[in-house]
């Protein structure tokens, strides 16, 4: 029990972002100059990016352009701080990321329409046993009114 526990605190706990990763250092080989660069770039964008999410006067739509705006501009910074090679390989790092959370949110769907399906055959067959049900009762209700209503000579 006091294993559970420790492991959902820690889960609770907000892990801080490090970027780039150190998986993203070791795959695309980064130079100590790199990784400064992109993490003070990111720094930047995280700030705007916060500011906009906070800004409650824009609507959804002026939002959503703005920040786009930004992720076009998170994708200069790291096509101008990389070498080419090394812009290739982080693309198909991004391709892979991304197809294993299609895959993720394909199968939590998969799971969720079966839940749905499993539901709504639940509830089809508590719907058709409850007229049975009533029916059922409503005959007991008869025989006891019958019974008592009968006396014995």
């Amino acid at each position: 029990m006091g294993v559970c526990t420790s492991l959902q605190a820690q889960n609770q706990q907000k892990k801080e972002r490090t970027f780039p990763g150190e998986r993203m250092i070791k795959e695309l080989n980064l130079s100590d100059k790199q990784v400064a660069d992109l993490k003070k770039a990111d720094s930047d964008i995280t700030v705007q990016m916060k500011a906009i999410r906070d800004q409650r006067e824009n609507s959804r739509k002026e939002m959503k352009e703005s920040l786009e705006k930004i992720k076009d501009s998170r994708r200069e910074m790291f096509k101008k701080s990389l070498t080419t090679e090394q812009y290739i390989k982080f693309l198909e790092l991004e391709v892979d990321r991304l197809q294993k959370m299609v895959g993720k949110r394909a199968h939590m769907q998969q799971r969720m329409q079966m839940q749905h399906r499993f539901n709504a055959r639940q509830l089809k067959e508590v719907k058709e046993s409850a007229p049975k049900q009533e029916k059922a009762a409503g005959t007991e209700n008869q025989n006891k009114v019958e019974k008592k209503g009968t006396v014995k000579k």
